[in-house]
This record gives structure tokens, C-alpha cells and sequence, in this order.
């Protein structure tokens, strides 16, 4: 996988809450935990959308493992987000971090916490990231330079199969498959990346 280097520096004129990380994060942006179960509200379902974040892709994988630190990024997670996943999805996370060499700390704000049972992020398949570097993932500035670097970085990704972030929504059918644009799901796409894998049959 090709390494994605990301040059920037913190916006500090910018009005977006920027964390200074240090064991404070603002969620004051943060989205909605269910949007990704019930599916945006707005969302119009077309012959372009696969399944973007309103479809369940039920799983025979079993949630094993906790997301840990990465090769060389440390791992922080929000009040209660530390739960288990599946071995697909922190195989994908570890590849998607470590692909993005100038990212060395990251903070996770949902793994199954706040979304159904059967969600995607409810057995273990679905990810949302929202500071990296100390940075709350924005439209502008360093966030935004962040967010693309990610988005980029889990299309590039065998394994993943929808992506969500600043820099849109996007999602295939298959391993492999072209990308396809998917729905908008309102303000709360631009705080945060998200990420799910294809599930296991």
C-alpha cells in the first residue's frame, strides 16, 4: 500500500473546536451515534447508492479484539468507545493508520457505543475517528487535510467497503469494485471519518 504523507500545519483561525489532546476532547461536534443504523433522514436511495451507511451487512465474524496502537500511532478512545471489533476491522484500521506516516496519535469515537445491535458498528465492522494529531477532524485547515488523508487512505483499502468524511461519502459492493459517491448525511460528515469492512459470509 502506498504511504500518504499529509504537510499542513494547525489553523488556529479557524472557529472549529481544535483539541489540544490532552485527555479533553470537545464533543460538542460530534454526530449522532445512530445516524449509521437508521440511516440519514434526508437520504434518497438511488441506483448509484450500494449500500452507504443505511444498509446492515450482518457478519459470521465474531468481535475479538480491541483497537489498539498502531505501529506508530498511539490510540485514544471517547467515553465508552473501547469495546471489542472484529479481527477484519483492526486489520483495516492498523493498515489505514499506518499508511498514513505522519499520523501519530488518534482518537476513537465509536466503535459499537451508541449504535444498534445489528448496525455495522453494533458487530464490530464500522469505525468513526474524530482528533488526529490533537486535531478534531474538520472542514478546514489541518482537519480537513487530516480527514482527506484518511478517506483517501480507507479507499485505498481492499477491505473497506463504505467510507464517510469531510471529503464525502463513498461506497462499492465488492473488494475491488470502482467507488461510488453515497448520500449525504448532513453536518455531522464533517466531524469525523468513518470507516466499515465488508463482512464475513
Amino acid at each position: 500500500m502506498d504511504q500518504i504523507i499529509i504537510v499542513g500545519h494547525v489553523d488556529n483561525s479557524s472557529s472549529a473546536p481544535l483539541n489540544p489532546y490532552q485527555g479533553q476532547i470537545d464533543h460538542s461536534a460530534d454526530h449522532d451515534r445512530n445516524e449509521h443504523d437508521a440511516g440519514p433522514q434526508n437520504h434518497q436511495p438511488n441506483s448509484e447508492d450500494i449500500g452507504g451507511s443505511s444498509v446492515f451487512f450482518p457478519t459470521t465474524e465474531i468481535k475479538t479484539v480491541h483497537i489498539t496502537a498502531t505501529s506508530h500511532a498511539t490510540v485514544t478512545f471517547d467515553p465508552n468507545a473501547d469495546h471489542l471489533v472484529t479481527q477484519s476491522l483492526l486489520t483495516a484500521f492498523n493498515s489505514i493508520i499506518n499508511s498514513v506516516t505522519n499520523v501519530t496519535r488518534v482518537n476513537v469515537s465509536a466503535t459499537t457505543n451508541g449504535h444498534a445491535v445489528d448496525s455495522n458498528h453494533g458487530v464490530g465492522d464500522a469505525v468513526d475517528i474524530n482528533v488526529v494529531n490533537g486535531v478534531h477532524i474538520g472542514t478546514s485547515g489541518e482537519g480537513l487535510a487530516l480527514a482527506t488523508a484518511l478517506e483517501n487512505a480507507a479507499k485505498a483499502d481492499p477491505n473497506v467497503r463504505f467510507v464517510e468524511g469531510p471529503i464525502g461519502n463513498f461506497v462499492r459492493a465488492n473488494p475491488g469494485d470502482a467507488w461510488k459517491p453515497s448520500g449525504d448525511l448532513g453536518p455531522s460528515q464533517f466531524t469525523h471519518v468513518h470507516f466499515d469492512v465488508f463482512p464475513k459470509h
